[in-house]
């Protein structure tokens, strides 16, 4: 089949020449030949594999290249497998437009509970404040599932969804005072 290094190497020479299709392609195979490797029972210990490790780093580097292809489903894929603190905050604003892009709002808000870091929400909702300004549509939708936070963002949700309706509620006004 080949050795693990070669594909992972080749596949992030061709995303730095931005080459993507190939690059998602060699990835892809790093990918297989990674689990191939894991399930075999005995294990060539003749062959130093240097990116044996590398896998939550390739899943990061095919988020952004299926995104960058507009494969958002795949993209979304990745974004699952992703388990690396860092790589997930590294990836917010991806995993971020990805869900505002197939409208998986519930999603979105599942991901933020569960897999966004305390320290790291903050900065996720200032991410999610950007991009909804470029995308007005969206901005009801992910009102009315975030609305519910107890924090300053639940507020501001609170507020466009009912300034939406044309009436701002007096408890919602003395919270905002």
């Amino acid at each position: 089949e080949g050795y693990l290094d070669v594909y992972y190497y080749y596949a992030e020479s061709q995303a730095v020449l931005k080459n993507y299709s190939d690059a998602i392609m060699y990835y892809e195979k790093y990918l297989d030949l990674l689990s191939k490797q894991e399930q075999q029972q005995e294990k060539d210990v003749t062959i130093i594999e240097y990116t044996a490790g590398f896998q939550q780093l390739v899943y990061s580097n095919l988020l952004r290249l299926y995104k960058e292809d507009k494969n958002y489903v795949k993209a979304i894929a990745c974004v699952e497998q992703l388990t690396d603190k860092q790589l997930i905050k590294g990836n917010l604003q991806n995993i971020i437009y990805l869900h505002v892009a197939l409208e998986k709002y519930k999603d979105l808000r599942n991901h933020y509970d569960q897999r966004v870091e305390e320290e790291d929400k903050g900065i996720f909702l200032d991410q999610l404040t950007k991009l909804l300004k470029e995308a007005n549509d969206a901005e009801i939708k992910v009102a009315q599932v975030f609305c519910d936070l107890h924090n300053e963002y639940g507020l501001l949700c609170k507020v466009i969804l009912e300034d939406r309706d044309g009436y701002i509620s007096t408890s919602t006004q003395e919270r905002v005072a």
